[in-house]
């Protein structure tokens, strides 16, 4: 009984260990394609090469060192497939002359990104162009996820035919699409316990989905825009809330185009450039810009434009 033990023991730590992710840096002298056999353009170190392609346990990083012709660098993913990788990071990717070009837009391989933590990250002050082609972007962390462009010093990004996907249930979902940048769609699947949506800097998605339940919570200090497709849809069982993170200051989301929510909660919200209407639904103050008709269950009448 006891060898049955340690014998399962030892297959446990085993796998456990093998799921530790590993550090991989893109190590690419002016021109390189990503693909799932080239191991010499990857390192274990920043620099380095001959390491195993990067796959599901592992980070990659396209850092200073990833040009080493110290000219500018085209990394060009072409992976026959879906990537599926821990996490992605090129903030501080730069060259001599006009830095490192991440380019998807060829092949347009969908990106699963499975990391509790910072997933997808271009912010920083290296320059950079990436494009995104019409690929989709997925966030799978079972806990806090992010994808963050929060410092867009010289970058140059193309997204907007582009989908980031959050599909898991628990933990904060933090999009900071980074200040003028336009994304082609953002969803978030249905939130459990605490999980909720957390947005910050003034960017664009043309389609935002919410699925209920939901929460999302606006930064007070900028305005992201909805361009063109709203979808908040809840049920009288499965709502969805929408607030600042500063009780008591209101939060602006910008609506070019007008907008139905059905069966939500706002509170310290602004919506400009158009009215959104919102059906079934309870305003808990300070709201602007919205029309919300309360639940006749609750004994309401027709709806009232909350702030004009």
């Amino acid at each position: 009984m006891m060898k049955r033990f340690l014998l399962g023991l030892l297959l446990a730590l085993t796998l456990s260990g093998s799921a530790d992710a590993a550090a991989r840096f893109l190590t690419c002298p002016t021109t390189c394609t990503i693909t799932p056999s080239d191991t010499s353009i990857w390192g274990s170190v920043s620099g380095g090469t001959g390491a195993s392609v990067p796959g599901a346990s592992d980070t990659v990083t396209l850092d200073s060192a990833t040009c080493v012709g110290g000219t500018t660098c085209t990394a060009t993913l072409n992976f026959g497939g879906t990537w599926t990788i821990q996490s992605f990071t090129m903030g501080t990717c730069t060259a001599s002359t006009t830095g490192c070009i991440f380019d998807n837009s060829v092949n347009n391989n969908n990106m699963t990104l499975t990391l509790a933590g910072t997933a997808f990250s271009g912010t920083g002050s290296g320059v950079r162009n990436i494009k995104l082609g019409t690929a989709t972007y997925t966030l799978s962390g079972s806990s806090t996820s992010t994808w963050t462009f929060a410092n867009v010093t010289n970058l140059t990004m193309t997204a907007s035919n582009a989908t980031v996907a959050f599909t898991s249930a628990g933990g904060i979902k933090n999009f900071f699409g980074g200040t003028s940048q336009t994304y082609g769609t953002v969803s978030f699947a249905g939130a459990t316990g605490a999980g909720r949506a957390v947005f910050s800097t003034a960017f664009t998605a043309n389609v935002l989905t919410l699925t209920a339940p939901n929460f999302l919570v606006l930064d007070h200090l900028t305005s992201p825009t909805v361009g063109t497709t709203l979808n908040m849809v809840g049920t009288s069982t499965s709502a969805i809330g929408v607030i600042t993170d500063q009780i008591g200051t209101q939060a602006s989301i910008a609506m070019p185009a007008s907008q139905t929510a059905q069966w939500a909660t706002f509170r310290d919200v602004a919506v400009t450039g158009n009215n959104l209407t919102a059906i079934n639904s309870l305003s808990l103050g300070d709201n602007s810009g919205i029309t919300i008709t309360a639940p006749q269950a609750l004994g309401a009448g027709g709806g009232t434009l909350i702030g004009g």
